[in-house]
């Protein structure tokens, strides 16, 4: 079994591969790939323990992250807003080929994943 978080831990590394060849947009992809899933992971583990829900309740990403979004507690709802963005570029890195990824982009969706840990700790893990 694996912790969510190496999924993050992965796409550092996959970011920080400074070559520069055919394969790096694959990387970048990749990167925000792993960075969403690490964090989705790692949300959803949180909130099931802090509700006392079984993960088997959650049936879909996009269920999981409107409940975030509808939650009454506005740091939760920030969450998934947040989530609900990485998703975003989780959907063009995998589905939109076509779509030019760069640095910046996945750059970008990194340090979102990052600042999504950061308030899952806070709220669900008591690590501020």
């Amino acid at each position: 079994m694996i912790e969510p978080i190496y999924y993050l831990m992965f796409a550092e590394e996959m970011l920080n591969t400074n070559k520069s060849d055919e394969l790096e947009e694959v990387r970048l992809r990749t990167a925000i790939n792993r960075a969403y899933y690490g964090v989705y992971h790692y949300v959803q583990r949180g909130y099931c323990d802090f509700m006392s829900l079984n993960e088997i309740e959650i049936i879909s990403h996009s269920a999981f992250i409107k409940k975030l979004r509808d939650d009454r507690n506005s740091a939760i709802q920030r969450l998934g807003n947040q989530l609900y963005a990485l998703k975003n570029d989780r959907v063009k890195a995998d589905y939109h080929i076509n779509a030019n990824i760069e640095k910046t982009i996945a750059h970008k969706s990194y340090a979102l994943a990052q600042k999504i840990k950061k308030t899952a700790d806070f709220i669900f893990y008591n690590v501020s």
